[in-house]
Parts: structure tokens; C-alpha cells; sequence
């Protein structure tokens, strides 16, 4: 079993289409593009938002959902003016995810410096989405072009460092009404999506996957993983909603990690979590 055939068929390179729900919402004589990609339901989960070890959220999503993710992350590098709205937070979760009750519990924003929205604002256009009838956008993820594209431009990365492009462009995250808002500067999207795709389509291989499965004790380590962003912007303030610029990206995928598991993970409704918190020590029992 390779990997990468798994992701985006037998070669890599080949150009495919991912559909959204494009929706014009119009709020105080301004428009906003919202774009939701079809197919999303239980394939991300945002996890361990502002955990005190790893000072980041992580978001994990499965095979399919890493198609839909990159994806997102093309479109922006394209437009913007897009604003991504990853609908996911009444999704069931794997239950080895669950550990955090707070996982699995937020939906993400990704937007550009152009794009981008207060928290006071994006609850108003949520609530007129409900009212909204959505056109169905087809976006193609062409990797060579990108690449073309792209790659150029994201050269100035190795002279200009990420924080002060993130600084400048006043590059931000924060969690509003059961939302997490990530905001980039538009060469954020690009570089990642080209390393997105090489990674996670390109280099993993099954001995990666094999060394994720702990044999002795029947249990499995995410050790697929990337950053989008670590500490990529100075803040003046740091709080519980609006914590360090950091995000990253976890492969986590229950059919494939049960191919070796004897105790087979599953999908769980909100009722059925794991309460045993291991990473955050507001719920840890330390004793004396």
C-alpha cells in the first residue's frame, strides 16, 4: 500500500476537481465570498486548540480530507478575497481524538489580509448562510501548475523571514463563537500548499505509517505531521482565545490505523468521548 495513491489516485501529478458551496453574502453594503468544500463531514477535526506543550491547534483530517484541505489552501493562494469555512464541529470524532473534550468542537476560518473578518462579523454571516442559497463552485488543484505558478513567489521566503511577512501582514488567530479564525498573508498559502502537497502526497510511505502503530502496547502515535505556522506573528497579548500564531497539520485516518490496531478505533457522537485528558494540565490529578 502506498500512501500517496491513496490521497490523489496513482499519480500524484494529476490534476483533480474539489466542489464548494460558494455563497455572496451581503452585510452593511459589503460582499463576502464564502466558500464551504463539499464532502467534508467527519474527514477534519481541530484539536488541542491553545494547549499549553504544544502552544498551537492541531488539525487532523484522513485521506479524503486531505485532498479537501489542500485544496482550500489553493483556492486562497488564488483568490484573496475567499473566505474557507470548514463546517466541522458537530462532525463524530475518532474516539483517539477525543481525549480533550474541547476537540472537535469548532469549526475554522481560513482568510487572507483582504478577506479578512471580527468575530462580531462573521456571526452575522453565518447566520445569514442559513438563509442563503449557495451556487456550486469546481475548483481544479493542478499541481504543476502551482508550481509554476508559485514557486517563484515564495522565494522571498528564504531571505524575508515568515514572522515579519506575518507581522506586516497583521496575520492572526483567535477562537470566536465556536469558530477558530486563521488569517495569513496570501505567499502563506502558497508555500504551504506546495509543501502540503509534497509531503503528504509525495513522501509518505508505508514504513511511515508502519512507525506510527506501537506493537507492544496495541496503540498508535501521530508521528505524520507538519506546521503551517509556529510563532509566526509577535503579538502584544496573549490569551486562551487569541494564543500564538500556530497551526499544525496531522494525518490522522481511522481505516488506515486499523489495518494494524487489534482494538480498532472508531468514530464517536459527542456523548461517547474519552474524558481522560492527558495533555492539558487543568485536568490532570497531580498528587504529592
Amino acid at each position: 500500500m502506498n500512501t500517496c495513491k491513496l490521497i490523489n489516485g496513482n499519480d500524484t501529478t494529476e490534476p483533480f476537481k474539489i466542489k464548494f458551496k460558494r455563497y455572496k453574502i451581503c452585510l452593511q453594503n459589503k460582499e463576502y465570498y464564502i466558500f464551504i468544500p463539499e464532502g467534508i463531514k467527519s474527514t477534519m477535526w481541530a484539536c488541542d486548540f491553545n494547549d499549553w506543550w504544544y502552544n498551537g491547534c492541531f488539525l487532523d483530517f484522513n485521506l479524503k480530507g486531505a485532498k479537501i484541505l489542500n485544496a482550500c489552501f489553493a483556492l486562497l493562494s488564488f483568490n484573496p478575497h475567499a473566505i474557507i469555512y470548514l463546517d466541522i464541529r458537530d462532525d463524530p470524532i475518532p474516539k483517539y481524538l477525543s481525549h480533550n473534550p474541547k476537540n472537535g468542537r469548532s469549526d475554522i476560518l481560513f482568510m487572507t489580509e483582504q478577506s479578512r473578518v471580527k468575530g462580531s462579523t462573521w456571526v452575522k454571516i453565518r447566520n445569514k448562510l442559513k438563509k442563503s442559497t449557495p451556487t456550486c463552485y469546481k475548483f481544479k488543484y493542478d499541481i504543476n501548475r502551482m508550481r509554476k505558478l508559485f514557486e517563484p513567489k515564495v522565494k522571498i521566503l528564504e531571505s524575508i523571514s515568515v514572522n515579519k511577512i506575518c507581522n506586516k501582514a497583521r496575520a492572526d488567530n483567535f477562537i470566536f463563537s465556536n469558530t477558530i479564525f486563521y488569517i495569513y498573508p496570501i505567499i502563506m498559502y502558497q508555500e504551504n500548499v506546495l509543501s502540503f502537497h509534497s509531503y503528504f502526497f509525495e513522501e509518505i510511505n508505508d514504513a511511515d505509517i508502519a512507525n506510527c502503530y506501537m506493537e507492544d502496547t496495541d496503540s498508535w502515535v501521530c508521528n505524520i505531521w507538519t506546521s503551517f505556522s509556529y510563532n509566526a506573528r509577535d503579538k502584544a497579548n496573549f490569551t486562551d482565545e487569541s494564543p500564538y500564531l500556530t497551526l499544525y497539520l496531522e494525518l490522522y485516518d481511522v481505516n488506515l490505523v486499523n489495518k494494524y490496531l487489534k482494538s480498532k478505533d472508531k468514530l464517536i457522537s459527542s456523548n461517547e468521548r474519552n474524558t481522560d485528558y492527558f495533555r492539558n494540565e487543568r485536568y490532570m490529578v497531580i498528587k504529592a
